[in-house]
């Protein structure tokens, strides 16, 4: 799972012309035009260029940085009805605008009261189908829609990704050539390849997602050898091996110690998927030495046996509540915080037929994206809100 405009005011100016005639003992008189009003209002938030509103779909006006104020050139007579609305948001920042008032018909004055709201958009939620193809979409901070931008622009790797808490840097996981990708972010949300990326694998290069620690410092993926931890370089995005990658789990797994992501990190634990064999899996975590990033096997999370089909899995960003697909359904859980066992506390299921096959959570902990990858439903993204308790 997201610039500043002034207002251009217009006055219809009313010509009047004052004909004298001169007429023995008569006089002359004509029908008035007329009366006509204009359709305004004010405008708060606004900081990026492009606004573009649109009146009833025929009178458009340009509304330019920092504007609070605006109003239409083409007048309407008494009855005539409105309907203001964004044609075009604003970018540079990149923010969402919208209407309140927006809707009616001219009652005899000057429409005043039609608000438009701006906010800035500061997250961006970008979907791939890890075969070469992405979009990106603008998150609205207070509603949590979604505005496509089209592609991601500079993402080069095809595989899973994620993002520091900052926002300052992508990661990414790709086959040829393989690796992981490090990618800085601008302020428009396009992506630029850090030095020396892609950075490949020591062991086994079927790398199996790809996690940022919630403090930016630690970046871990799984692997049929156990999990790989990677330093993070805060002001270049460079990436790092961690002594002892990589970290085995339990040997139950299949193969032993393998860790199947998508992984989910905590400050303290890194939650993985292990492969029990028959198509069975168990959430298993890892205790993270929050100095070094290095990993310790502590076993089973408390969800044995939860999955057969492909697990995805995140947090929110206060870590109190663990979320998992298995499947067509998505179980919420509540985290310990000293142990890192989980509780289930309930979920929801998807509508039929869809099978979800991924999850995020926005950065405001407000919003739940679930996507869709059942062949009969089509690729399909859900919005949800989530409860804060």
């Amino acid at each position: 799972m997201h610039a500043d405009l002034s207002a251009r005011s217009a006055r219809s100016l009313l010509s009047l012309v004052a004909i004298s005639i001169s007429a023995c003992g008569g006089g002359g008189s004509g029908t008035p035009p007329p009366m006509s009003y204009t359709v305004g209002g004010t405008i708060s938030g606004l900081h990026g260029t492009g606004l573009v509103l649109v009146n009833s779909g025929g009178s458009n006006l340009s509304v330019a940085s920092n504007s609070t104020s605006f109003t239409f050139a083409t007048a309407l007579a008494s009855g005539d009805p409105y309907n203001v609305t964004v044609m075009t948001q604003p970018s540079g920042p990149s923010q969402t605008c919208t209407v309140a008032n927006g809707s009616g018909a001219v009652a005899g004055s000057s429409i005043t009261n039609v608000r438009v709201t701006c906010n800035n958009v500061s997250e961006e939620l970008v979907i791939s189908d890890m075969q070469g193809s992405s979009a990106a979409f603008l998150i609205d901070p207070v509603t949590g829609s979604l505005r496509s931008t089209g592609i991601p622009t500079g993402l080069t790797a095809t595989g899973p990704m994620a993002t520091d808490p900052a926002g300052k840097f992508v990661f990414a996981l790709n086959s040829t050539p393989p690796g992981i990708f490090a990618y800085t972010v601008d302020s428009s949300g396009a992506l630029s390849q850090v030095a020396g990326s892609p950075f490949l694998a020591p062991v086994n290069p079927d790398l199996r997602g790809l996690v940022v620690d919630p403090t930016g410092k630690f970046l871990y993926s799984g692997s049929a050898s156990g999990a790989l931890a990677y330093a993070i370089d805060g002001t270049t995005g460079v990436i790092s091996l961690i002594t002892g990658s990589p970290f085995a789990g339990p040997p139950l797994g299949t193969p032993p110690g393998s860790a199947t992501c998508p992984c989910v990190a905590t400050h303290t634990f890194l939650y993985y998927a292990q492969y029990l064999g028959v198509g069975s899996f168990r959430i298993d975590a890892f205790g993270i030495n929050t100095t070094t990033g290095a990993l310790t096997s502590v076993g089973s999370a408390g969800i044995d046996a939860c999955c057969t089909d492909d697990i995805h899995a995140t947090t929110d960003p206060a870590q109190r509540f663990f979320y998992l697909i298995g499947g067509p359904s998505v179980a919420s859980y509540t985290i310990d915080g000293s142990t890192g066992a989980l509780t289930n506390t309930g979920g929801v299921g998807a509508p039929a037929p869809t099978l979800w096959i991924g999850i995020v959570i926005d950065p405001t902990g407000k919003f739940a994206y679930v996507l869709d990858g059942s062949p009969s439903a089509g690729s399909n993204l859900y919005a949800y809100s989530i409860n804060s308790t």
